[in-house]
């Protein structure tokens, strides 16, 4: 059963694989020496030579090992949790017959959870004012001299690093996902061989 494009990168991000985790002879760094994910290139297929509904029941059975984690199947598309850092991403399979008749391939695509960020945004925004104004009640009760408007410096120290740390944070989650997601590929490759 062949596994289209990038075999390599995820036997290297898998982990499985010869000496991923230790510096390779002759390098100048062990940052040379890591696997470099490309996040732009597309996720691999996976062709198999069953049917698709036997597919869809190896799948099931992958599942009830354990091997895939929140999975859930609706006709011939199932998807999977892709494990981030604070942001989780939906990994979604698709199950379509060959042309030839004989045997089906499996195409997947990574779609990012947008609850946590939002979460995040709900939070930030809800705590702003309250927490504002419990700053400035702790500062003037404790410190007679504070005469300072304590929102000129309070909401841009709050609000500001806000994006940059979102950016950061959906960047770090991205790699992880799609290492994830590869993994994931490769325990289907395996299962469904």
């Amino acid at each position: 059963m062949p596994m289209t494009e990038p075999t390599e990168s995820v036997a290297q991000v898998s982990g499985e694989t010869r000496a991923e985790n230790t510096a390779v002879a002759g390098a100048a760094s062990f940052a040379e020496a890591k696997p470099q994910l490309d996040l732009k290139a597309p996720l691999p297929t996976v062709e198999t030579k069953h049917a698709a509904a036997k597919v869809c029941s190896m799948l099931d059975t992958l599942s009830k090992r354990g091997k895939l984690p929140e999975y859930r199947r609706n006709e011939n598309t199932f998807q999977v949790l892709a494990y981030g850092n604070q942001v989780d991403s939906t990994l979604t399979g698709t199950i379509t017959p060959l042309a030839s008749g004989i045997g089906s391939i499996v195409r997947f695509g990574l779609k990012v959870q947008w609850k946590i960020p939002a979460i995040y945004a709900a939070l930030t925004i809800g705590s702003l004012w309250p927490g504002m104004w419990l700053t400035d009640s702790m500062l003037v009760t404790y410190f007679d001299w504070y005469r300072f408007a304590t929102w000129m410096w309070y909401v841009p120290l709050v609000v500001l690093p806000m994006p940059l740390m979102l950016w950061l944070e959906m960047r770090k989650s991205a790699k992880l996902s799609h290492a994830s997601a590869l993994e994931i590929i490769e325990k289907v490759h395996d299962g469904l061989a």
